[in-house]
């Protein structure tokens, strides 16, 4: 069983790897839209 907050750094850690993997327009065009949820890479 996946806890809650194992879950939230989770997706943490995938936010951070999106923002090194992508440019930053594309990162804040996803923080606009509010995607708080698991960010596709």
């Amino acid at each position: 069983m996946i806890h809650f907050l194992d879950l939230l750094s989770y997706n943490y850690l995938v936010q951070i790897k999106c923002e090194r993997k992508h440019n930053h327009q594309i990162h804040q065009k996803a923080v606009k839209k509010k995607q708080s949820t698991f960010m596709p890479c």
